[in-house]
């Protein structure tokens, strides 16, 4: 039985997923090999990326519900929009931003401010970042809640959309890969 070797294969869609990761490519195209496939540590070091992503997901998720929380005393002030208009982002201009700039007063000092909420302010559809920017027409009173030990640090908006959905995210790549990287799954 010195000649028998046991090798790790795993099944179904994952199994496919894991093969597709795991093989040259020059095999994708072709028929593969055992000596192809690579061994279970390019499995178990996707998995372990995989976790780690997950766990920096809900750090920073935490992180923006904790701020959110101290935001929600911050004092408020009325200011004027100065600048409302929609803005391409990303590689190629795929993704698009509603760009927002309004000047308000703290005290004697007028202060410019950029950002309109503690969410990630990039949309994909040019549609929604239009909507946006239309919500805050040029010349147009706001409310401004500023942080009152940093005036500078402003928003329109104290709201956190999609937390929930990124938390879940999160936590389900840390499930996955931790599965991932300890063997459990995909069973062989």
């Amino acid at each position: 039985m010195s000649g028998l070797r046991v090798s790790w294969r795993p099944r179904g869609l994952a199994g496919a997923l894991v093969r597709k990761l795991t093989v040259p490519a020059h095999a994708l195209w072709g028929k593969t090999t055992q000596k192809d496939v690579y061994p279970m540590e390019a499995v178990q070091f996707f998995g372990t990326t995989l976790a780690l992503s997950g766990v920096w997901i809900v750090v920073l998720e935490r992180m923006a519900a904790r701020k959110l929380k101290e935001a929600q005393t911050w004092p408020a002030t009325q200011g004027i929009v100065r600048v409302s208009k929609v803005k391409k982002r990303g590689f190629g201009g795929n993704a698009f931003r509603a760009k927002v700039t309004y000047s308000y007063l703290v005290g004697d000092r007028e202060l410019v401010g950029r950002r309109i909420s503690l969410a990630a302010e990039t949309d994909f559809a040019e549609v929604a970042a239009a909507a946006r920017a239309e919500s805050y027409p040029e010349g147009s009173p706001v409310t401004v809640y500023y942080n009152p030990r940093n005036p500078r640090e402003a928003y329109l908006e104290l709201c956190h959309e999609g937390k929930h959905f990124r938390t879940m995210l999160g936590i389900a790549s840390i499930i996955i890969g931790v599965a991932f990287a300890t063997g459990i799954w995909p069973v062989a």
